[in-house]
């Protein structure tokens, strides 16, 4: 499997009825598939509210997004701002944060300063929020979550739209301490998400990353998440390839075109893991023909030898029946 895994709980909230939310799970993959949330069929009857919101990862159960009838559930203490635009001044919006999108130009969690009065004196009516000293901004509190997470290997980029990407300064091999990420994503309120652990990937693809929900978050929060991973550094790396001397070896025989053909292809899986080609033998499948094949590629010096033409569910295949005899351990047939 591969692609970014991105844990969200729908959450149905009935206003009238007072039952408890129901939940489904969705999940956002990666490179190579759709974009966006998907979110399997929930049944959901016309005229239900739902809402999205960031549960403990890889699990079904999760916080209600509504607490209570007609009640926002909040983690801050803000104190919420309503203005008429028209008659909005500079001091009424200066250093609060914007809590919905504006006339297409300004962006939900925006830090309003006097270069935006004009828009939003165009606007009929705008919500603000005014933070207390101890919280810390969606892009700052995603921004320094990002450079927790990151190891050796891995680059943050700027915060866009509260959410942080991490990508690979190489090609590599990627790490991921699944018990740190859940440990981070059951804090709430702030979300991580990653690649496959052991999956390799090219410079410039996006690893991992992390999305601040609310517009602010408390400041005890992120330096929990902080020191959870402090705690278990790196969360996340990138470990560079291995140069590694390949021979490999054919068991079977191939005529011209098929042998150029494949010994193309072979080039090109093993140059993208920098692995080094220092030889192919094509022998016939038999023990002292492969047992001589061992030989050659010890006497090369060669740190990995690849077998194209063995059976991988027969141990007597001479490609694991003479690697005893060469000084290898057959681990898993």
């Amino acid at each position: 499997m591969s692609g970014l895994y991105w844990p969200f709980a729908m959450h149905i909230w009935r206003p009238i009825s007072g039952e408890r939310p129901a939940d489904a799970d969705a999940r956002v993959a990666g490179p190579g598939a759709p974009r966006g949330p998907r979110i399997h069929d929930a049944g959901i009857p016309e005229g239900i509210a739902v809402l999205l919101a960031p549960p403990a990862p890889w699990r079904r159960r999760s916080q209600p997004a509504i607490c209570a009838r007609n009640r926002h559930y909040s983690p801050l203490s803000v104190r919420a701002i309503r203005l008429e635009g028209a008659s909005a001044g500079a001091d009424d919006i200066k250093g609060r944060v914007l809590v919905h999108d504006l006339g297409g130009i300004l962006r939900k969690g925006t830090i309003l300063g006097p270069e935006h009065l004009e828009v939003v004196r165009r606007a009929k009516e705008v919500h603000l929020v005014e933070l207390e000293a101890a919280d810390v901004h969606e892009d700052a509190a995603a921004s320094r979550l990002a450079a927790a997470l990151a190891g050796p290997g891995l680059i943050p980029k700027s915060p866009v739209q509260s959410q942080v990407r991490i990508v690979a300064a190489h090609r590599g091999l990627v790490r991921v301490r699944a018990a740190a990420i859940d440990a981070i994503n059951s804090l709430g309120l702030i979300s991580v998400f990653t690649v496959m652990d052991g999956q390799a990937v090219n410079e410039g693809e996006e690893v991992a990353g992390c999305k601040v929900t609310p517009v602010a978050v408390p400041g005890s929060l992120v330096e929990r998440a902080e020191r959870l991973s402090r705690e278990r550094n790196p969360v996340v790396e990138l470990l560079p390839f291995r140069r590694l001397k390949t021979f490999v070896v054919v068991t079977e025989r191939l005529k011209p075109k098929a042998r150029d053909l494949f010994l193309d292809a072979v080039s090109a899986k093993l140059g993208w893991y920098g692995a080094d080609l220092i030889g192919v033998r094509e022998v016939s499948r038999s023990n002292e023909a492969v047992a001589g094949a061992y030989r050659d590629a010890a006497g090369a010096g060669a740190e990995l030898v690849l077998f194209a033409g063995a059976s991988s569910i027969d141990p007597l295949d001479p490609a694991y029946a003479e690697l005893t005899g060469a000084g290898g351990e057959l681990l898993q047939l």
